[in-house]
């Protein structure tokens, strides 16, 4: 058994502040317009971003003159925004290269500033987040514009150069085997297809790409954990292979590398599943093909995924137990992993059969009980009748039999039996608990109040306890959990932890536990 998690998005209101330089985690460049500048009649986001003249890392090389047609007069980035921020707080130095000078607002006070190096103070709790605008930047026209910045705690500004992380992040994900990747590479969102559009390590920040392929293997390096990376939908074979091979060149030879086509391609709320629909429906429009869209998609993730398979173990001919390959699919759907495994589309031998190890599925327990037609019932629910729904069920008209983990273990077991069917592991990409309004459920408040309650609640702990084994009993092996580090809300509490300073979950403690008993001498 390894036990991993998956990491959340890096995003200017994210709560895990992994990077010692927090400007990584700063907002995409934003036009702005404030009243107190020249031309300018009213504070404003003015969205003109299209106009912006970014270089290849995306830092801002000139600002509009008074006489030029746009609106914005200044640029601005984000920074903790997120709804917990204990880990923040006190004095940053901000340093910078290039000419021009930058503002602070929100949170942010300045205390000191000179060329190249600014001194705030950030107290969140006069205001949620910060901002930083460039007012003024080449002023002399000599191409020198304020670029590489960085914003760090005064008291690690002496560890720049020998750290990448920040330490309280490293130390909570000590332990786990397994790191997925899925959103630091922003999967379901990317566009990346060409390696010359991967993100650099230099990049302004990591928000709007995915992180550079450099930072996640050192992160794997350093915490020992195995990685799991998703390649883009549309990345080309030129971009899978340069990938693999600096992936191999950088990552300890000790540790295995978890490759996977995309994420989720069977969801319809993800445009990459759309793309692949697309390429599909070209291939497979012969009258021969009568096969509805969905199947078509389904049999070109399988195609898709073997051909990956084949690159990274190409790569890695002379580890070949370096890489384990991953079709992820539909857990309450063993129809979908069929057609994906099988792919009858495709003229040659069955995908799974193209170096594919194992099956993955999202072992969750839970989705059901937030359901519109469950809203009547569940809105006066107390904690207490929750978990009896999750325990042992009968709590809805409509309960599945023996509740809610009994309803994930079943589907466990019907992707197991496709797995062993074709002599394939099964894996879980990401497991827990599925406590979330659907649709305008999620925007009733006591029933978010009610699912973010149980979720603190010490018997979540018993519940994962129960998932993990059966997960274990129902012939899965690695299980990675969703995910490492976010704030609960309506959306979900899909975190272990809700802040990195968080030190009272029980969801985190159990996973813990779990790891410690079931570590393995190889992941």
């Amino acid at each position: 058994m390894s036990v991993g998690v998956n990491l959340g998005a890096i995003t200017y209101y994210s709560t895990d502040f992994p990077f010692i330089n927090a400007f990584k985690n700063a907002s995409k460049w934003r036009t702005v317009c404030v009243k107190t500048d020249p031309g300018c009649t009213q504070n404003q986001f003015t969205k003109e971003e299209n106009l912006l003249q970014l270089d290849r890392n995306s830092w801002v090389k000139s600002l509009p003159s008074p006489e030029d047609s746009p609106v914005y007069t200044r640029v601005r980035s984000l920074l903790f925004s997120g709804q917990e921020n204990t880990y923040v707080g006190g004095q940053y130095v901000v340093l910078y290269k290039g000419e021009g000078k930058i503002a602070y607002g929100g949170g942010a006070t300045v205390i000191e500033s000179k060329p190249g190096a600014d001194i705030i103070n950030i107290d969140l709790n006069k205001k949620r987040g910060i901002w930083l605008d460039i007012i003024s930047t080449d002023p002399q026209n000599t191409g020198n514009y304020i670029r590489d910045i960085v914003v760090i705690k005064t008291a690690d500004r002496n560890k720049l150069k020998s750290q990448i992380f920040n330490q309280k992040f490293i130390d909570k994900l000590q332990d786990f085997q397994v790191i997925r990747f899925m959103d630091w590479m922003n999967t379901n969102k990317s566009k990346e297809q060409d390696w010359s559009q991967r993100t650099l390590l230099q990049n302004a920040t990591y928000t709007q790409t995915s992180a550079p392929v450099e930072v996640m293997v050192s992160l794997s390096n350093k915490i020992n954990a195995s990685p799991w990376f998703n390649m883009p939908h549309m990345a080309n074979d030129t971009y899978v292979t340069n990938f693999a091979k600096l992936v191999k060149a950088k990552l300890n030879s000790n540790l295995k590398v978890y490759v996977e086509y995309s994420n989720e391609v069977w969801n319809y709320s993800f445009p990459q599943g759309a793309w692949v629909e697309q390429q599909a429906t070209k291939l497979w429009q012969a009258p021969q093909y009568p096969q509805k869209a969905f199947a078509k998609r389904l049999n070109w993730h399988g195609k898709r995924t073997a051909e990956v398979c084949e690159i990274w173990k190409n790569v890695f001919a002379d580890r070949p137990k370096s890489v384990v390959c991953v079709l992820g699919s539909q857990g309450a759907n063993p129809w979908a992993s069929i057609q994906s495994l099988d792919c009858p589309l495709w003229v040659k031998k069955p995908c799974y059969k193209h170096q594919i190890d194992a099956l993955a599925m999202g072992a969750y327990f839970g989705n059901y009980i937030g359901l519109p037609k469950n809203e009547p019932q569940i809105v006066n629910w107390s904690v207490d009748q929750l978990f009896q729904e999750i325990n042992s069920g009968t709590g809805l008209d409509n309960s599945r039999t023996g509740g809610a983990l009994a309803d994930a273990q079943a589907k466990m077991l019907a992707s197991f039996e496709v797995a062993n069917q074709r002599n394939l592991n099964l894996f879980a990409y990401e497991a827990g608990q599925h406590l979330t309004g659907v649709g305008r459920v999620a925007n009733n408040k006591t029933i978010t109040n009610l699912f973010i309650a149980a979720n603190r609640d010490p018997r979540m702990a018993e519940a994962y306890t129960t998932l993990f084994n059966n997960w274990k009993n129902s012939g899965g092996s690695v299980f990675v959990h969703f995910n490492y580090v976010s704030p609960s809300s309506k959306w979900g509490s899909w975190g272990l932890l809700e802040n990195i300073d968080d030190e009272t979950s029980p969801k985190y403690k159990a996973v813990k536990n779990l790891i410690q008993h079931s570590s393995s001498p190889s992941n």
